[in-house]
């Protein structure tokens, strides 16, 4: 058993973001050599026309993660990981996220039978490996948030109006990155050294803007989860030490990449609006016309609407 190494590793993260903003804007200076620091001094603070603005982010980001290490006597190693992690910028159904990865590799060249090979063979190690990341994306996309507007006067005193600031989407919730690779690592001579792997990256449930019909939404985009993004290909290096001295060590690198990007078709999503209380549909990019409910909605390639129709 002294030949098997098995090492457990686990934690907890707490990441708190606090991001604050001010901003001022005047014009029409009559000495230019102050900058910033003279900021009042514009003609446009005397006109009324200078402006001024702030504000303020919170999210947080917390996760429980742990980690098994194995070697068997450097000859199979492998690893796996999970991580359960939540954001307070997702809806409160999809603000967790369960993010597993694997890997296994052999080294052949430590093998009994490569004894005999082992002057010239270093490393002979085929690869395995999956894994799959978050992305979490910018905040309050998810909640009903509020700006300020026009000013109107009232009773002789102008007032400022608020309203909703954005279309919510209280479904959204993580982006994820999927990533497969099959590898082969070798070195031989003490000098050559180099690897050949194949890789599949996929990104899935995208968050992106996109055009949102009017009505029922008060603005013309939302952010919402939806689509896959697919890149494949191979991935060759290649080095080697040239030139060995003392002081000198001299190491040409040979690289490639061929990768083909692909875009699958665009999943069909819900969108709920929390103002309205009303669910429209994005359709899939190769849909020409959608009912949804009393809407109907036509949509071009990229997911820009084309048209709508009220059918009340």
């Amino acid at each position: 058993m002294d030949a098997h190494t098995l090492r457990f590793m686990g934690g907890y993260s707490w990441k708190d973001d606090n991001s604050e903003s001010m901003n001022m804007e005047n014009r029409d200076f009559s000495y230019d050599n102050f900058l910033w620091n003279n900021i009042g001094n514009g003609g446009y603070l005397q006109k009324g026309e200078a402006t001024m603005g702030s504000g303020k982010s919170l999210s947080k980001l917390i996760g429980v993660f742990g980690r098994i290490n194995y070697n068997w006597n450097d000859i199979i190693m492998g690893a796996a990981s999970l991580r359960y992690e939540g954001s307070t910028k997702f809806g409160p159904n999809n603000k967790w996220g369960y993010f597993p990865a694997v890997s296994l590799a052999i080294e052949v060249a430590n093998m009994p039978f490569m004894a005999s090979q082992k002057e010239w063979i270093n490393s002979l190690k085929p690869r395995v490996s999956y894994g799959i990341t978050g992305r979490a994306g910018s905040s309050y996309q998810s909640q009903t948030t509020y700006s300020s507007g026009n000013f109107y006067l009232m009773d002789g005193e102008w007032m400022t109006t608020f309203g909703p600031a954005r279309n919510p989407n209280p479904d959204i919730g993580w982006e994820k990155g999927i990533t497969t690779n099959i590898g082969f690592d070798f070195e031989v001579f003490g000098r050559l050294r180099g690897s050949m792997e194949y890789f599949d990256r996929r990104s899935k449930d995208l968050l992106y803007n996109y055009t949102a019909p009017q009505p029922p939404m008060i603005y013309n985009n939302i952010t919402v989860n939806i689509g896959t993004t697919v890149n494949t290909g191979f991935e060759l290096n290649l080095n080697a030490d040239t030139i060995v001295t003392k002081n000198l060590t001299r190491i040409p690198v040979l690289s490639t990449l061929q990768g083909k990007p692909n875009l699958p078709n665009y999943q069909t999503m819900y969108i709920r609006n929390p103002i309205l209380n009303y669910i429209v549909q994005v359709v899939d990019i190769f849909s020409v016309w959608k009912r949804v409910g009393k809407l109907v909605i036509s949509t071009d390639m990229n997911m820009q609407v084309l048209m709508k129709k009220d059918i009340y």
